[in-house]
C-alpha cells in the first residue's frame, strides 16, 4: 500500500459504518448487482443512446484494464 495525504478520520468512519450511516458496498459492487438481477435493461440513457447493465460492466471493466496498463495502481 502507498501512502497518501488524506483528511481521512478511521474513528469518524468506523461510527459512520456503526450506525449504518455507510454500508460496505461500492460503485462496482452495485454495478455487479445489477447485471447479476437485470443485465439487459438500461442503465444509463440519453438523447441518442442508451447502455444495458451488461454492457456499462464491460466498457468500466475496460477502462480499469486500461487505466493498469498505464500504470495505475491500488491504494
Amino acid at each position: 500500500m502507498r501512502a497518501f495525504l488524506t483528511l481521512h478520520d478511521p474513528a469518524a468512519a468506523a461510527a459512520n459504518y456503526d450506525s449504518g450511516v455507510w454500508q460496505s458496498d461500492t460503485f462496482y459492487s452495485l454495478l455487479t448487482a445489477h447485471v447479476e438481477r437485470t443485465p439487459t435493461a438500461i442503465a444509463l440513457r440519453d438523447r441518442y443512446r442508451s447502455i444495458d447493465w451488461q454492457s456499462l460492466k464491460a466498457w468500466t471493466d475496460g477502462v480499469a484494464t486500461q487505466l493498469r496498463a498505464l500504470g495505475l495502481v491500488q491504494g
